[in-house]
């Protein structure tokens, strides 16, 4: 995925060791829209962190939570982040 710039995923089963992983192996994502996928966790901070272009990230019904922003957000200042944890 070499030249891959957006992610749209939505009402998926994906998990964050497999699948999240492959898409963060391509470093030219510069954003990344994740929507009812509940079992899209912490775990993927991880993987997020590691795509070097990524600039916006937002995160609709999953299971992540506010420790986990919080975390990925220090980490990654630079990408903005929406989503509906509180």
């Amino acid at each position: 995925m070499p030249f891959l710039s957006s992610v749209r995923i939505s009402n998926m089963t994906m998990t964050d060791s497999l699948d999240i992983e492959i898409i963060s192996s391509s470093g030219s994502i510069e954003t990344i829209f994740i929507n009812n996928c509940p079992y899209i966790s912490d775990g993927s901070f991880q993987y997020f962190k590691r795509i070097p272009l990524l600039g916006g990230l937002s995160l609709l019904d999953t299971s992540v939570t506010h420790s986990g922003l919080t975390g990925f957000k220090s980490a990654r200042p630079d990408c903005f982040v929406s989503s509906d944890v509180r």
